[in-house]
C-alpha cells in the first residue's frame, strides 16, 4: 500500500455532486468510465490496496468508496472517497476474495490517499504487510485480506528480485544517494504505469537507507 496523491475530481463527478440529493448509484455510466481512468491514472495503474496491475476496463476496475455510502452517505460522490481498486477474488469463495470485493459495504481507517499510510504501514520480507497499529492491522488483514498466499507470494518474488537486482551491484555502491535514486526511479510512471507491489520494494530500500544514517 502506498500514499495516492489526490487530483482534480472529473467534471461530470463536481457537475452531479452540486445537486441536490444525488448520488452515486445516479451517475451515468459514461461518467463512471471516466471516473475509471481519472482514478487509474492517479494511481499510475494500480489497484489502491493490493498494488495489483489494473487497466482501463470496467471490468477490472472497480470504483472503491473507502467510507462506505451506507455509513458516510455525504461522501458517495466526494473525489477524496473515490479509490480504483482490482476485482479483488469477487466471482471465488470469500475466502478468496481481498481488497474492496471482501471489504463490502464497510468503512476503514486505512487511508491510501494520506501520505501517513507509508509510515503506518510495513512489510516483511516474506512479503506479509502489517500494521503496528492493532486496529490498522486488523484492517489489513481481515477486512481487506491483504495477506492472501498468493499476494504474499506476488509480493515476496518481486522483492526477492529486486535483491537480486542490486546484489549484482558492488555493495560498496549502495550509498545513500544511490538507494534514494532507486525509490526515485521506482516512484516515476513509464507510459503511466507504477510497477505492481511497488510498496515492498520501496519500504526494503527505504529500511536499508535508515541503516546506513543510523
Amino acid at each position: 500500500m502506498r500514499y495516492f496523491k489526490k487530483g482534480r475530481a472529473p467534471n461530470c463527478l463536481t457537475a452531479a455532486g452540486s445537486k441536490k440529493g444525488a448520488a452515486f448509484g445516479d451517475l451515468e455510466t459514461s461518467c463512471k468510465n471516466r471516473l475509471r481512468t481519472a482514478l487509474g491514472r492517479e494511481q499510475g495503474w494500480l489497484c489502491c490496496y493490493c498494488m495489483q496491475r489494473i487497466n482501463d476496463n470496467w471490468r477490472t476496475v472497480k470504483i472503491e468508496h473507502r467510507q462506505s455510502r451506507s455509513t458516510s452517505p455525504s461522501l458517495q460522490l466526494e473525489w477524496k472517497n473515490l479509490l480504483a481498486a482490482c476485482p479483488g477474488g469477487q466471482d471465488g469463495p470469500r475466502s478468496d476474495q481481498h481488497c474492496d470485493t471482501r471489504k463490502g459495504d464497510r468503512s476503514i481507517s486505512l487511508d491510501p490517499t494520506n501520505p501517513n499510510i507509508e509510515t503506518e504501514v510495513h512489510y516483511l520480507a516474506d512479503g506479509r504487510v502489517k500494521s503496528d497499529n492493532v486496529m490498522l492491522d486488523i484492517e489489513l488483514n481481515e477486512v481487506l485480506g491483504l495477506n492472501q498466499p498468493f499476494l504474499r507470494r506476488n509480493r515476496k518474488a518481486k522483492l526477492d528480485g529486486f535483491i537480486a537486482e542490486m546484489t549484482r551491484r558492488d555493495r560498496r555502491s549502495w550509498s545513500v544517494r544511490t538507494l534514494e535514486n532507486e525509490v526515485h526511479r521506482y516512484e516515476q510512471p513509464v507510459n503511466g504505469e507504477l510497477p505492481e507491489y511497488l510498496g515492498v520494494i520501496v519500504w526494503w530500500i527505504r529500511k536499508k537507507i535508515a541503516s546506513k544514517r543510523n
